[in-house]
């Protein structure tokens, strides 16, 4: 028996269904120049779900799979407000579009992020 399965005492996780229409939309932002201010205001400014940032010479699945499942995780539990993954920070759109700090650099910025999340009752996690 795995930590999963006993975490949740042989129960399996409500997942919604991998189907297209249930995939969270995506905005992915390079960030060659770090710039909280922008990054906040194209959260407001987008219609998509879910906000990635991607820092220059992270590491990017070519196939997207893992991207893919890395979103499926946001629609499966909607407490999940933060997520990190291989350099990259996946970050729901509503709780980054209602944040008002502004960082001076990229690990300032999400360690504010994980830090007001759980403020919130949210969760943060990597994978």
């Amino acid at each position: 028996m795995g930590l999963l399965d006993k975490l949740l005492g042989g129960r399996q996780p409500k997942k919604v269904p991998r189907t297209w229409e249930n995939l969270p939309s995506c905005l992915m932002l390079l960030l060659e120049d770090f710039d909280s201010h922008k990054i906040i205001g194209a959260a407001r400014s987008t219609d998509k779900k879910i906000v990635c940032l991607v820092p220059v010479g992270a590491h990017v699945d070519p196939t997207g799979f893992g991207q893919i499942e890395l979103l499926y995780q946001f629609a499966d539990d909607p407490s999940l407000a933060v997520l990190t993954w291989r350099g990259m920070v996946f970050v729901r759109r509503t709780f980054l579009a209602s944040t008002i700090l502004a960082s001076h650099t990229f690990a300032d910025f999400i360690r504010y992020l994980s830090i007001e999340a759980k403020r919130q009752g949210l969760r943060c996690d990597s994978a």
